[in-house]
């Protein structure tokens, strides 16, 4: 939807759309890097529930980003040079991914080392570490609304996206919801 003058109900320098362990990542991360963060969710706040709260709590994190390139490309690549997922895509993926680990620990989320190695076998395999956090995902996500909680980031519950807000550029500037 095109916008080209609005007033604003609320205003945000990034605004999350739902509030899992991704939606929270990505909060606390930009907060942290000193935005002003808004999250929308649309289930209630009394029956709020996440896939993370459902799941292992399991994540990965990898040991030498270049062996996670190369694993990873065997996976995407079509022939020669044709990829499903661009080579410069999959390595953003694997320089960040082998910060997970630390991140969690460095906010003082209590993880244990399952084992190494990728899902499927093959050269680099070996790079793929697989965690848990203590508590499975119900533990995750608790710890993860902690976070949230604790830099007084707001949540607007019962708050379904509805529609991205473009101006005249066609640059997002707004959320419906």
């Amino acid at each position: 939807m095109l916008i080209k003058d609005a007033r604003w109900q609320q205003e945000a320098d990034i605004v999350v759309v739902g509030y899992g362990g991704a939606g929270a990542v990505a909060a606390i991360t930009a907060h942290d890097q000193g935005a002003q963060v808004l999250i929308v969710e649309k289930q209630p706040q009394d029956s709020h529930h996440t896939n993370t709260e459902m799941s292992g709590g399991g994540f990965i994190s990898v040991n030498d980003p270049d062996k996670a390139v190369r694993y990873v490309e065997s996976f995407y690549r079509v022939d020669r040079d044709l990829y499903w997922t661009g080579p410069d895509v999959i390595r953003v993926w694997a320089e960040y991914v082998a910060q997970n680990r630390q991140w969690v620990e460095s906010l003082g989320g209590k993880i244990r080392f399952f084992h190494s190695g990728g899902e499927q076998p093959g050269p680099g395999s070996e790079c793929i570490d697989l965690y848990f956090y203590r508590g499975w995902g119900w533990g995750m996500a608790k710890f993860l609304k902690q976070q949230v909680a604790q830099r007084g980031i707001p949540v607007m519950y019962s708050s379904p996206a509805r529609k991205l807000l473009t101006n005249l550029n066609c640059e997002v500037v707004g959320l419906r919801v």
